[in-house]
């Protein structure tokens, strides 16, 4: 993925790095495999599930992870620990608040210029 140089790219990539994340992520599973990978994902803490297809061959998830080292440690582990998840996508990330602190000193910053 090419990241475009913005304000908002520094924002976020700072965000990683001071907030927990939490993700909307989509998982997909071998077909047929959709129980254990279920019965797997809910002995981990940082996993909550939401949704499942009909088919259950995608799950949808929350993940949480202190910074976005932790969040690709994770995806690692859950991908070599239970061999029947194909992908892990996120969806949507949530910074908590540093976002929005970081954007407010931003205007502050600009307001006193």
């Amino acid at each position: 993925m090419q990241e475009v140089p913005s304000p908002g790219n520094l924002i976020l990539r700072k965000a990683i790095w001071y907030e927990m994340i939490i993700t909307g992520s989509a998982i997909l599973v071998r077909s047929g495999s959709s129980q254990g990978v279920i019965e797997a994902l809910e002995a981990v803490p940082e996993v909550t599930i939401q949704a499942r297809s009909d088919s259950g061959t995608e799950l949808i998830v929350n993940l949480e992870a202190d910074d976005s080292t932790a969040l690709d440690d994770l995806c690692a582990r859950l991908k070599r620990s239970i061999p029947a998840i194909v992908d892990i996508s996120h969806v949507s990330v949530h910074f908590e608040d540093e976002v929005e602190r970081m954007i407010g000193r931003s205007k502050q910053q600009r307001e006193e210029s």
